[in-house]
């Protein structure tokens, strides 16, 4: 079966970036649609930017073990669906999923078929640039991202794999190279075991 695959960096590393072109040139890959309790934004669309659901619809999930890993950030849950992350390896395909490092880290220590990998801006200074070019946030809210992504940046040797994102094409790459020997040695692994 092949692993979950999971990225995780801070905002305007290029994880979004990354995993579009990862969907776009690879049939052997799907993105994991997570679900969440918060109220959608403009433009989200219902089971494509996330799957939406009442508080109360969460917790119920919880509760019926339907969650790979979960978590509550600020007053709203978020969860990794078991069922779609089954659906899609059912398929021989990758499941791709974007959780931040509490999330990354606590399905790798529950022993799940997990490989991580951390995304990574060349540097600080570019991130910010990168930040204010989006044009999506405001001073504060750049600021609270820089003040997060060195935190996060603290867990990047807890992963599989860190790359450096400075130029996207590169990463893309290194990443596509990186899936095809994990192909690879799934390959072989289910060989063996027949």
């Amino acid at each position: 079966m092949r692993p979950i695959i999971v990225f995780s960096g801070p905002s305007g590393s290029g994880k979004n970036t990354i995993i579009s072109e990862l969907l776009r040139q690879r049939d052997d890959v799907a993105y994991s649609v997570s679900v969440t309790s918060r109220k959608p934004r403009p433009g989200e669309k219902n089971g494509q930017n996330y799957i939406f659901v009442t508080p109360k619809e969460f917790e119920q999930k919880i509760n019926e073990n339907e969650f790979l890993e979960w978590a509550k950030y600020l007053d709203n849950y978020y969860g990794t669906s078991r069922k779609e992350i089954e659906k899609i390896q059912r398929q021989n395909k990758f499941p791709l999923l974007d959780l931040d490092t509490q999330g990354a880290l606590n399905l790798k220590r529950r022993g799940e078929n997990v490989f991580t990998i951390f995304i990574k801006p060349p540097s600080l200074k570019i991130l910010e640039q990168r930040l204010r070019k989006r044009g999506t946030d405001s001073e504060q809210e750049i600021q609270k991202r820089l003040k997060n992504a060195s935190k996060e940046m603290a867990f990047a040797d807890k992963y599989d794999f860190v790359v450096v994102n400075d130029s996207l094409d590169k990463t893309v790459q290194t990443i596509d190279d990186l899936l095809n020997q994990l192909a690879s040695s799934d390959s072989r692994r289910n060989a063996e075991n027949r």
